[in-house]
């Protein structure tokens, strides 16, 4: 008796097993994956395709790639996620678009409320990249959601700039690298090894997307090693990283500890920039600036003699009104600029949430060659309750050609 009672129980228990199991296939896990753009997801196609055969709901959002066509994109095309799982925020970039990146980043988060996330690492690389990762941990953090996270590697400057005629391990070692960390941030490293059909997959979805710096990299290898250089897919679990600090200090490939927007002449950022963008996503009062044209990424060519007119653009980030008060300077030492900068207004109040664009006219008049004119809105609100950061900058890069 007592034994068909423990073989009742082992049959039940087999059952109950198996129903949960049922369950579980019955209800798929919601994952999304975050990236700053488009071609960014290339880096993690293979896993994520194992996601969309597994049955799960996949969505991708990009913080920037406005004008991405979802319909058209080759990660519907080739890979066969849904167009409508595609989502693009439409502001042209997490940079300079900091607190409106955000606000949607938070939305869709609480919206979907994703299962596992997927998102680029903190490594030091694009600081799009970086603060794509950093609006991620922001949101779960006032949302109060706890998913699984992880970061996959997406460029990095912890070896340093590239070599001109970089070989195939130099190549790896900076698109496809989790930098190291140091104890009590380090964690567990899943590598995926893909099999001949992902890889060829994945190639198909670089050549219909036509990515002109992967294409250029592949071609200078035989196509054993440019499937090795496809076939290098890893992601761990978030490491619990203080965004106040760089990601990495001075190594022996990196003497400096620099991050590859510092060493880059493509980008006017220091890492002490990136640190107040943080702190303005974390404060409770600030805005957004951003200029057309815009000209924050390897710079505007302008052929004048006289005078370069632009929009400047001014969010209040902040639900009540504030005042911001709106100064320039030029080049990394932030020179004063005297009467060669005029705002349309210097002082302007917003309501919360509200939107104002200003007119400012720069005098480069006997000026030539490579030139950052820093653009700062100081937020009163912010400098009366003692803010740890009470102001937002930006770069307007211009080269002057005579």
């Amino acid at each position: 008796m007592m034994r068909l009672r423990r073989i009742m129980v082992v049959v039940l228990l087999l059952g109950l097993a198996l129903g949960a199991h049922a369950g579980a296939a019955q209800h798929p896990r919601t994952v999304l994956y975050v990236a700053a753009h488009g071609d960014d997801i290339i880096i993690t196609a293979g896993q994520l395709h194992r996601e969309l055969l597994a049955g799960n709901e996949v969505y991708i959002l990009f913080t920037g790639s406005a004008g991405l066509e979802p319909e058209g994109c080759p990660l519907a095309t080739v890979l066969g996620v849904p167009p409508e799982n595609i989502l693009v925020i439409p502001y042209g970039g997490p940079i300079p678009h900091l607190n409106a990146t955000l606000f949607e980043v938070t939305r869709i988060i609480e919206e979907l409320k994703p299962d596992v996330i997927f998102v680029q690492a903190y490594a030091g690389g694009h600081p799009a990249h970086d603060i794509t990762h950093v609006m991620v941990a922001e949101a779960l953090k006032r949302l109060g959601l706890a998913p699984e996270v992880y970061e996959f590697p997406m460029q990095t400057g912890y070896y340093g700039t590239l070599p001109p005629q970089s070989t195939l391990e130099e190549l790896i070692r900076f698109w496809f690298t989790l930098i190291p960390l140091p104890e009590g941030l380090a964690q567990p490293i899943t590598e995926i090894k893909l099999t001949p059909e992902e890889r060829r997959l994945k190639l198909d979805l670089v050549e219909e997307w036509n990515i002109g710096w992967m294409m250029d990299l592949l071609s200078r290898f035989s196509d054993e090693e440019a499937m090795d250089f496809l076939d290098n897919e890893k992601y761990r679990p978030l490491p619990p990283f203080n965004y106040l600090e760089p990601p990495y200090g001075p190594n022996e490939w990196n003497p400096e500890g620099k991050m590859l927007y510092e060493l880059s002449p493509n980008w006017a950022y220091t890492f002490d920039d990136f640190r107040n963008y943080v702190l303005n996503l974390r404060s409770g009062n600030g805005a957004d600036l951003w200029t057309r044209p815009s000209a924050t990424y390897r710079g505007r060519e302008v052929r004048v003699d006289g005078k370069v007119t632009f929009e400047l653009h001014i969010f209040n980030k902040a639900d009540e009104s504030d005042t911001f008060r709106l100064s320039a300077a030029l080049d990394e030492e932030r020179r004063p600029v005297g009467d060669r900068v005029r705002f349309e207004e210097d002082r302007i109040t917003l309501p919360g949430r509200g939107h104002r664009v200003v007119r400012v006219t720069c005098d480069v008049s006997g000026a030539s060659g490579h030139h950052v004119l820093w653009l700062r809105a100081d937020s009163e609100n912010a400098a009366a309750e003692g803010q740890p950061t009470h102001y937002i900058e930006i770069p307007l890069m211009i080269d002057v050609v005579r």
